[in-house]
């Protein structure tokens, strides 16, 4: 006869024994975080406590291309969900940064079980933070390392849980060479936003983040009544402009298909490198590898709808024009250009208004937004703003500890705290 196996008093310590040691094994290959003074949580937690995920590390394209059915499946669970939550803008910029050599990057996916939960983009880069030299695993998020609003993955059910906790624990066992993660250009509603205030014990610095702090929306949807919103004055340019076009031959027109987009690509980057910004060198045209990147997006987001250039033309001739990238509703003017001699019709903002008509007055988009807010944007009496915050969460080690102390002495006047939800 068999005996039964009954569990003894002894069991339960054994069993936190040997999660213990899986836990400290990695940090003995470096004494200095062995005791983790600047950790997420004190020793007791760390043994007692069962992981709920299951982390694993894709490496380049090679990598991204692995996840891509589960990506897909994914970024429809994700609460408010931008372009920047898209396996597609991903695959257009591993593509670009592959062309230029550039490999650099990896993708880190989050399982429950076996089903993709989440997935945080990294690219390995030295920051320097307040004077302090660092070496980042930073979010990745566009071709130019410009202040580009930006997210990570998390699917909603897994989003108020203590992901980054797990996460930062996991990346602490996995790599020696950071000292930071740095998750900059964050709205107040992401994802990373939301989870980083899951988890109060995170070490954190968080400062405004993108060009100006915010980002600004035009609500555009069938009930939103954006024209209503615009000062007398502005509504006013916009007539005089309509009447200045009365004895021209101004038409509007939009590609969102691919062989309309690559048609209209080339007409686009003409009249968008005319005038200051091929003077000022920063036009796409001065640009390759900003180029090729557009030019993937609209390969990849083409045949999902999800690129659109709009070009506003006066006897055949372009004169301004919006590459937009669409998801969820929302639409993202990526790179807005002009032609100057025509600048006292307004063309941009001619083409905003025709856009906002058409395709808001269709119920096919419920915002515009540049996520930031230039001053021209304000025209349109933007009547939604998210905060921006660039947040940097430090390794869970002695040093980790000591780089956020010395931070924290030459700026005392800034927050060092991980925020709290509301």
């Amino acid at each position: 006869m068999r005996k039964l196996f009954i569990a003894q008093p002894w069991f339960g310590s054994f069993m936190r024994l040997g999660n213990f040691f899986q836990w400290i094994c990695p940090r003995l290959k470096n004494p200095e975080d062995r005791d983790s003074p600047g950790g997420i949580s004190n020793l007791t937690t760390m043994v007692n406590r069962t992981p709920q995920f299951r982390f694993e590390k894709f490496n380049g394209i090679s990598g991204l291309l692995k996840l891509v059915p589960a990506w897909r499946e994914l970024t429809p669970k994700v609460e408010a969900a931008r372009h920047f939550h898209s396996v597609d803008w991903f695959i257009a910029l591993a593509q670009t940064l592959d062309q230029y050599g550039d490999s650099n990057y990896l993708f880190v996916a989050i399982f429950d079980s076996s089903e993709l939960v989440g997935v945080i983009p990294l690219r390995r880069a030295d920051i320097g933070l307040h004077g302090v030299q660092l070496k980042a695993l930073q979010l990745l998020s566009n071709i130019r390392e410009t202040p580009a609003t930006r997210d990570i993955i998390l699917a909603k059910s897994v989003v108020r849980t203590e992901i980054l906790a797990e996460f930062i624990r996991y990346l602490d066992g996995l790599d020696d060479s950071w000292d930071v993660v740095a998750l900059p250009g964050l709205l107040e509603d992401s994802c990373a936003m939301t989870a980083v205030q899951m988890v109060p014990k995170l070490h954190a610095i968080s400062t405004p983040g993108g060009a100006c702090g915010y980002a600004t929306f035009i609500s555009c949807g069938l009930n939103d009544a954006p024209f209503n919103r615009l000062s007398k004055g502005f509504r006013q340019n916009l007539r005089t402009a309509h009447n200045k076009l009365v004895t021209k031959e101004a038409t509007f027109v939009c590609a969102c298909k691919p062989d309309g987009l690559m048609e209209f690509y080339p007409k686009f980057v003409s009249v968008e490198s005319s005038g200051w910004k091929r003077n000022e060198s920063s036009s796409i045209i001065n640009h390759p590898q900003f180029d090729s990147f557009l030019r993937q997006l609209i390969s990849q987001l083409g045949p999902l709808s999800g690129c659109e250039i709009h070009l506003m033309q006066l006897s055949g001739r372009t004169v301004a024009g919006l590459l937009c990238v669409v998801l969820n509703n929302i639409c993202f003017l990526h790179v807005v250009g002009y032609d100057e001699t025509y600048s006292q019709l307004s063309p941009v903002h001619l083409l905003i208004e025709n856009l906002i008509m058409t395709r808001g007055g269709s119920g096919q988009l419920n915002s515009v937004t540049t996520y930031h807010a230039p001053e021209w944007f304000s025209s349109w009496k933007p009547d939604r703003t998210l905060n921006v915050s660039n947040i940097h969460l430090f390794r869970p080690s002695k040093r980790g500890a000591k780089l956020r102390g010395q931070m924290a002495k030459s700026c005392p006047n800034q927050s060092f705290d991980t925020p709290r939800s509301k």
